[in-house]
């Protein structure tokens, strides 16, 4: 990142961030003792092969969750210091990557594997031509994401603050294995969760005696992700709920009667609505 301090009172900042990661899960198996413990603890040192040599396995996948982001952010001071603005704007670029190695066999993301055996592969897709064979998919996600806030101290220790962003999550890469089975269907891209938040709250805060902080905020979600139970399929699949309000109220105590001692108060109030069947 860098900053650059146009003066006391406005500041500006850009940044640039990578995450880079490669995950590689196999799932090999080994026998079970007499005890009813596996008789090596790490079955991928020596796991039980096939009449072809090949590693007997629950779970084949690499994947490559990588994120690209640049972001920009002012700040300023106003009003001999008594209100401070935040201003901001990221654009997150998430790639998933992934290759399943085993047949996926339903919406749950149950699988079968047969470690590069071919001719087994061959004939089980023949035998079950409902299920999803060994493949790849790449998903990408973006978003512009800006936020807004400010802190106003408007009397003596009392301070008015106010907060506005948008966020997104997207599916994890475990998660979007799951959408294999429907293949180019309408569940095989699940879209991102989106949010859009505001909080509104006052503080008070006399030196270091007492902090206190009363604070309402609302969050309305986008396509919110969750797990949930399919009726038709019989199974509980990874999926868009649609949209989800959530509100509520929070608020806080803090008292430091004497040097050595603080005593904390907390409470909250809130609420969830789906919005959508």
């Amino acid at each position: 990142s860098l900053i650059y301090e146009i003066n006391d009172q406005n500041r500006v900042r850009i940044a640039y961030t990578l995450d880079h990661a490669r995950h590689r899960q196999t799932g090999e198996v080994d026998f079970i003792g007499i005890n009813g413990q596996t008789v090596n603890p790490f079955p991928s040192d020596s796991p039980i092969l096939d009449a072809a040599g090949n590693p007997l396995q629950k779970r084949d996948r690499l994947s490559y969750a990588i994120l690209n982001q640049v972001s920009g952010e002012y700040l300023g001071r106003f009003m001999d210091d008594r209100l401070i603005v935040n201003v901001g704007l990221r654009a997150p670029f998430f790639k998933r990557d992934l290759t399943q190695g085993c047949f996926t066999t339903n919406a749950s993301g149950s699988v079968t594997c047969f470690s590069g055996n071919s001719a087994a592969e061959t004939l089980y897709a023949a035998a079950n031509p409902t299920y999803v064979g060994p493949t790849s998919k790449v998903f990408n996600y973006s978003r512009l994401l800006p936020n807004l806030g400010f802190n106003f101290n408007f009397a003596g220790d009392f301070n008015l603050f106010a907060n506005y962003s948008k966020n997104i999550s997207v599916p994890g890469t475990d998660n979007l294995y799951n959408a294999f089975w429907f293949r180019d269907a309408a569940g095989s891209k699940p879209d991102p969760e989106t949010t859009d938040s505001f909080d509104l709250g006052v503080r008070y805060a006399h030196s270091d005696v007492v902090v206190a902080q009363l604070a309402g905020w609302f969050t309305k979600f986008h396509n919110r992700l969750a797990s949930a139970y399919d009726v038709d399929l019989n199974q509980t699949v990874y999926r868009n709920l649609g949209n989800v309000d959530k509100y509520g109220i929070d608020g806080s105590v803090a008292w430091r009667p004497m040097k050595e001692v603080t005593l904390y108060g907390f409470a909250s109030w809130q609420k969830s609505k789906i919005a959508d069947d």
